[in-house]
């Protein structure tokens, strides 16, 4: 590579040229050549920077260089790229982000959207690579939701400080101040609402990327936005959100809030003024029920404006992860299974940060770093080694999910440690070796004698790979381990009427619902969503296109399909291990001659998940008439349904396991009724437990 007092001072003038002209964010193609051109160029220009890798393999980089106007220069490019010492340069660049690629995904994709030529196949791979790029670069919202006087004026500094490089912005702020200043933007707001018409979205998007474009930040902290539920469309496109903070105030609470809403203007304008606070919160409803059907929302139940140390408390039991340790002596097997099992659960990547021996400040930095994560699993690399670290870690943080231990035999230890440490004298091998293992065995003892259900010990003279190929053995024991990581997943069943009791008694669990002592996030999964097509990876669309030829309704799908489907939905979710509700299960095909029957969809659910319990809501023949406006011959059929899955689930579980749920009257209301349901099956869940 070229020397990087060579090529660094060609790109600081350029980053010079371009800072004069009011840019502050750049992108860098081919760079870095090596490390030190990073360290030299950060050296120079304080920056924060994220190195990206479009990852092909190598087959598909020799097809690219093969088609490329380069030609030979092309694949002299690609074989330097490959070579030993680049690779192990890309990987030491800190904080890479690697983004694979494929060119038969790319092809899958591209069927019938162009022409063949090569400007039309270059044009299909920018964009088939622009999709993967595009989520890990666009900035993140943390939302903070609340009604008026709740104090999200509070709560967004406390979230922006758990975050290095990171603002609060208050939107409604931002409006205001545009107009104050009398920009253009300012102007043409002032005239909107001169005019009595509300601001476009657009307005405040705009906004933000300023924010976002002069702080250079990755991550904002957002109040008053979105102000209605079909905003969140439009903001997702140009934003990651990340996390949904909500300030859920009692009875109590939103009549104080009231109040103090009502008191900012002169008594004859309060009544205006209360519809409008009512209004505020219909809207901040609808909001906070749509992301917490995707498991996103946090909820801070308060019954008072709350002050900053007892949000700082609720923040800190609403955003803690769940915490898995894999732990082990081999340094080349155990941060591989970590890697791996970080993948599986969409964690990131694994921390090998070390608990310090019972340090306080350690412990205190490691959950302030896990509330900053935005992650609802953190998996840990051989963090906790010690006895001490074990207890420490037990007493602050709680039992985690899981504790993978990588066991390996002394003698395999000392060989892969040798071979790191070729020039260490035998003595200080040995006394280093010793060291490394009683501590290692004083955590283990720790985790037997504290939480011996939540350790998962495998030997690696368990698996088939041979000693010299210890990356396959960790995928073999990453196998094994991924068994226990099972969604957790509870089915509610509701006859699909023109009331959607399904959905009220989903949207009821995700806003209100607590197991134990803390509020759960549930995950919707609607199977009627489910099986569209337009929503899926490449591989499971052309699969479902394909066989939408074949099948009468889009839940007739081949087992191994149907399968692939939910597991995709549990892997892309907010929180793959759960817990998820699925609704309109079973699909409606499940009594049709092509469908899958009631009985292998439960099974085949019940083999992807670990099946906590079923909400069976039915309703009787006078309540199910008054739901629905269909002819004598549909509604036969929705109480024959009903009838064949009742019978099927009571033939196929315990009693223990379902919930019966039976709708007689709906003189208060179908909401009332859903809410009752509810709390009918949390009730049930609390007793299974």
């Amino acid at each position: 590579p070229v020397d990087a007092s060579l090529v660094s001072p060609l790109i600081l003038a350029e980053v010079y040229h371009g800072q004069a002209m009011g840019v502050n964010n750049f992108v860098l193609c081919d760079f870095p050549q090596s490390v030190k051109q990073v360290e030299f160029l950060e050296h120079q220009v304080p920056c924060v920077s994220k190195p990206l890798l479009l990852e092909f393999s190598r087959a598909d980089a020799a097809d690219l260089a093969g088609a490329s106007s380069a030609g030979a220069l092309a694949e002299l490019q690609t074989d330097a790229y490959f070579l030993d010492e680049r690779q192990a340069m890309i990987k030491a660049l800190p904080g890479l982000v690697k983004i694979p690629l494929s060119l038969a995904e790319v092809e899958s994709k591209g069927k019938k959207k162009g022409p063949s030529t090569p400007e039309g196949l270059e044009e299909l791979l920018v964009e088939a690579i622009w999709e993967k790029v595009c989520p890990k670069v666009r900035p993140g919202l943390t939302l903070c939701l609340g009604m008026p006087f709740s104090g999200t004026d509070v709560l967004a500094p406390m979230l922006a400080n758990l975050s290095p490089n990171t603002y609060a912005v208050d939107c409604n702020a931002l409006l205001d101040k545009e107009m104050e200043r009398r920009t253009d933007l300012g102007l043409v707001l002032s005239n909107m609402l001169a005019q009595g018409k509300l601001p476009p979205l657009s307005f405040t998007l705009e906004l933000i990327k300023d924010v976002v474009n002069l702080t250079g930040s990755d991550t904002l902290v957002v109040e008053n936005c979105p102000l209605y539920v079909d905003q969140i469309e439009g903001l997702s496109k140009e934003f990651r959100i990340d996390r949904v903070c909500h300030i859920a105030g009692d009875g109590k609470a939103m009549s104080s809030w009231r109040s103090k809403f009502l008191a900012q203007v002169p008594p004859e304008q309060q009544e205006a003024q209360g519809k409008l606070f009512g209004e505020h919160g219909r809207r901040l409803t609808e909001i906070v029920g749509h992301f917490s059907r995707l498991g996103k929302a946090d909820k801070l139940a308060v019954s008072d404006t709350p002050t900053e140390g007892i949000l700082a408390e609720l923040l800190t039991k609403a955003t803690m992860p769940q915490f898995v340790l894999v732990t082990g002596l081999s340094t080349v097997i155990t941060p591989k299974v970590a890697e791996l099992v970080a993948a599986h659960l969409n964690a990131g990547a694994a921390w090998s940060a070390l608990v310090a021996e019972g340090g306080e400040a350690a412990i205190a930095s490691l959950k302030k770093q896990a509330e900053s994560s935005s992650l609802l699993v953190v998996v840990m690399d051989r963090c906790v080694s010690s006895e001490a670290a074990a207890l420490a870690f037990l007493s602050s943080l709680g039992v985690p999910q899981l504790v993978v231990n990588v066991s390996c035999s002394p003698e395999a230890i000392e060989e892969e440690f040798k071979a790191a440490h070729d020039d260490m004298d035998e003595e200080v091998v040995a006394a280093t070796l010793q060291s490394e293992r009683t501590a290692y065995e004083g955590a283990l003892k720790v985790f037997k004698e504290k939480c011996a259900s939540a350790l998962l010990t495998i030997q690696r003279d368990s698996v088939k790979a041979p000693p010299e190929e210890p990356l396959k053995a960790a995928e073999q024991i990453f196998e094994m381990a991924k068994t226990k990581f099972v969604p957790k997943a509870y089915v509610v069943i509701a006859p699909s009427t023109d009331v959607d009791f399904g959905k009220m008694v989903t949207s009821a669990l995700c806003t209100t619902g607590t197991l134990g002592s803390k509020p759960t996030k549930f995950t919707v999964l609607d199977t009627v969503e489910l099986f569209q097509q337009g929503r899926h990876s490449s591989a499971i669309e052309d699969a479902l296109h394909k066989a939408s030829f074949s099948t009468t309704a889009p839940d007739c799908l081949p087992s191994d399909l149907w399968m692939q489907v939910f597991q995709e939905a549990f892997a892309t979710s907010a929180n793959p291990m759960g817990p998820f509700l699925i609704t309109n299960f079973p699909t409606a095909s499940a009594l049709s001659a092509s469908g899958t029957s009631i009985r292998d969809q439960f099974n085949m659910l019940g083999s992807l998940t670990s099946l906590g319990g079923i909400l069976h809501v039915r309703l009787t023949d006078e309540v199910l008439r008054q739901c629905s406006s269909e002819e004598a011959r549909a509604l036969e059929t929705r109480k024959a349904f009903q009838s064949h899955v009742q019978d099927q689930i009571s033939k196929q579980y315990s009693k223990d396991l379902i919930c019966d749920f039976v709708v007689d009257d709906l003189s208060v209301g179908a909401p009332a009724v859903a809410s009752k349901a509810c709390a009918t099956f949390l009730a049930f869940l609390g007793n299974m437990e």
